[in-house]
C-alpha cells in the first residue's frame, strides 16, 4: 500500500503556510534506491481523501495509483497536492485578471485572477526544488506532471506551455479557459514549440448540470466545449503530436469531482505510459 503525507511549506508572494498532500509508492518503501516520476495536482484537499474534499467527495488518486501499480501499469509515481487557497483560489489559478463580475456564495463580487504567474513561480522554485530534495524523485521534465480540473486544469495547461524545461506531461479536466480566453490562446500561439510535450484533455458535454434543479446551462456547456476544442487545436498548430495529445469527450458528464476520478486512470496510464 503506498502512503500519505500531510506536510505544509511557505509561499513566498504571500509568506503564509500552505497544505501538502504527498502520495508516496509503495515501492519506495521497499527499494532505497528506486527514483519515482513526480505529478503535482492542484486543489490537493479534493485529490485523496472524500472527507477532506470541499464537496465530499474527492478524486480518490491514491486509490487508483494503488491498483495501476498492482496492475503492473507503472512502478509508482509521487503525487504532490496542493491544497488551494479558497475564495483565493481563482485568484492564484488565473495569470490574468478577469474582470466579469462572478459571484459566488457568501462572496461578494468583484474581478479575480491575476496571480498566476507568482503561483506558479512557486510551484517551480520553491516546491518542485523542495520535493526534489526531500523525496526520491526523476527530477527532469520527462518525468514531471501537473494536471488539475476545471481554474486547476486552466492554470495547468499555462504551466505546462510556460515551463517546456520543467513539465512535460500535462492534464486538464474540465479546463474552465473560458475565464480569460482570448489572452490564453494569444500566450499558446506565442510560447515555443510544444512538439516534446504531452497532453490529456477531458471535457463533460453537461459541464454546468445542476443537481439540485435538474437542469443545464446549455450555452455554458457549450463554451466549456468550445474552448476546449480550441485549446486542442491550438496545442496541435503549437507542434503537440496527435499521438501525444488526448481528448476524452464524456457524454452526459458534468462538472463534478466523480468524472475527474472516473478518468484519472486512463489519465495516468496515457500521460506516464508505463515509465
Amino acid at each position: 500500500m503506498g502512503r500519505l503525507e500531510e506536510k505544509s511549506i511557505t509561499i513566498p508572494y504571500l509568506g503564509s503556510e500552505r497544505k501538502l498532500r504527498i502520495y508516496v509508492p509503495e515501492k519506495y518503501d521497499k527499494d532505497s534506491k528506486m527514483k519515482f516520476p513526480v505529478l503535482y495536482l492542484h486543489d490537493g484537499q479534493n485529490m485523496f481523501v472524500d472527507e477532506d474534499a470541499t464537496y465530499g467527495c474527492s478524486w480518490k488518486a491514491g486509490n487508483a495509483m494503488e491498483l495501476l501499480e498492482a496492475e503492473g501499469y507503472t512502478d509508482g509515481i509521487i503525487m504532490v497536492g496542493i491544497d488551494n487557497d479558497g475564495i483565493r483560489r481563482l485568484d492564484e489559478y488565473s495569470p490574468w485578471i478577469n474582470e466579469m463580475e462572478i459571484n459566488f456564495d457568501g462572496i461578494p463580487t468583484r474581478s479575480w485572477g491575476g496571480e498566476g504567474d507568482k503561483y506558479a513561480e512557486f510551484i517551480v522554485n520553491t516546491l518542485k526544488p523542495y520535493i526534489d530534495r526531500e523525496y526520491r524523485t526523476l527530477s527532469e521534465r520527462e518525468y514531471t506532471g501537473i494536471a488539475g480540473s476545471s481554474m486547476g486544469g486552466y492554470i495547468s495547461l499555462y504551466m505546462g506551455a510556460k515551463y517546456t524545461e520543467v513539465f512535460s506531461k500535462i492534464g486538464g479536466f474540465s479546463t474552465a479557459s473560458w475565464f480569460n480566453e482570448t489572452e490564453f490562446l494569444k500566450f499558446l500561439d506565442q510560447s515555443p514549440s510544444l512538439s516534446s510535450q504531452k497532453y490529456y484533455l477531458h471535457i463533460g458535454t453537461q459541464e454546468t448540470f445542476d443537481r439540485e434543479t435538474n437542469t443545464n446551462n446549455v450555452e455554458k456547456s457549450q463554451q466549456y466545449i468550445d474552448t476546449t476544442l480550441r485549446t486542442q487545436r491550438k496545442l496541435i498548430e503549437k507542434g503537440v503530436l496527435i499521438e501525444n495529445l488526448k481528448l476524452v469527450v464524456g457524454v452526459d458528464e458534468y462538472h463534478h469531482e466523480k468524472y475527474w476520478e472516473k478518468h484519472f486512470p486512463e489519465f495516468i496510464k496515457f500521460i506516464f505510459n508505463k515509465i
